[in-house]
């Protein structure tokens, strides 16, 4: 049972990667380039700096000019809103109302926190860890156990949800459980398809 949730942002809270997908396909289409859609949406579940390297050495890009037309193109698409991932609201919720804490740790910048705002669900956050904090990115674990020092929080009572395997290694290297999201499962870590799941294992 948990009292404190962290929560990844894209692909975890918020079903992003379709824009995500959108944008750079579309960038890179306008400069005469056409990956395979699945090994794109596979890279850049991995990681969207190094798509773009990827992109830039592949096809002869300039990384700069590409990251910067990524980032206006997917920002332009998600003005007309990201969905949330099914039962993303729910457990939210349950984790307050059970009067647990739930934290945001991710790899965005500060328009993460923008989009909460818009599902009304921002007020629902302690705290939060976006890249203008500075903290090396996943799976290293200084950002959660910066949070976790800051609060003063359990390990033993604390988990982080993510949809890639670097989220829940940063869990591990920080002392706490890890749970992926979606994907086939593992011996590794636990895996749940739905957040719905994850009610049981709320603590009041």
């Amino acid at each position: 049972m948990y009292r404190y949730f962290f929560w990844d942002f894209d692909g975890t809270l918020f079903d992003s990667y379709p824009v995500l997908l959108k944008a750079m396909a579309g960038i890179l289409a306008e400069r005469g380039f056409h990956p395979d859609s699945r090994e794109l949406e596979t890279r850049l579940r991995s990681s969207i700096k190094d798509t773009i390297q990827w992109a830039s050495d592949s096809h002869g890009l300039s990384p700069s000019q590409l990251g910067t037309a990524f980032t206006v193109r997917h920002l332009e698409l998600e003005e007309q809103g990201i969905p949330l991932m099914e039962g993303a609201a729910d457990i939210c919720r349950a984790v307050a109302a059970a009067g647990g804490q739930n934290f945001l740790y991710t790899h965005r910048d500060v328009s993460a926190l923008r989009t909460l705002a818009s599902k009304e669900l921002l007020s629902l956050f302690t705290d939060w860890v976006t890249a203008e904090d500075g903290f090396p990115r996943k799976p290293a674990p200084d950002a959660l156990l910066h949070l976790l020092n800051k609060h003063g929080l359990e390990p033993s009572r604390s988990v982080m949800v993510g949809d890639r395997l670097i989220d829940v290694q940063a869990a591990a290297h920080a002392g706490i459980d890890g749970i992926l999201l979606g994907g086939p499962a593992t011996g590794a870590f636990r895996r749940i398809q739905n957040l719905r799941e994850l009610l049981p294992l709320v603590k009041a």
